[in-house]
């Protein structure tokens, strides 16, 4: 998922009314970015804190999403090596099929 998908779905959650819509674009982007980052570093504690905030804004989906460089947090915990946080990614449902802007995956 890239920004414009999240806008789009911000605008689709005004709509109809979910609490997606309580977090705005770049608070959701924010989000993500904190996510990919902690992910990259090997930093659980922060992986953990930031999925449940998405989890608590009923954004559970953007566990797999694409930031702005392309990349997933389980693209950069593999890369980077963190086992516990891929594996904690992919109990969360983070997708190994989803291409960054080089088509290539987390595997």
């Amino acid at each position: 998922m890239t920004i414009l998908s999240l806008a789009v779905l911000s605008l689709a959650g005004l709509f109809s009314g979910h609490a997606s819509a309580m977090l705005t674009i770049s608070e959701r982007a924010s989000a993500l970015k904190e996510l990919t980052a902690a992910a990259e570093r090997g930093d659980f504690g922060a992986v953990k804190d930031r999925i449940k905030h998405l989890e608590d804004n009923s954004l559970a989906q953007d566990v797999g999403s694409r930031d702005d460089e392309g990349f997933t947090a389980l693209m950069r915990a593999a890369r980077a090596g963190h086992s516990d946080i891929v594996r904690l990614l992919l109990d969360k449902d983070a997708d190994v099929h989803t291409l960054n802007f080089e088509k290539r995956s987390a595997l």
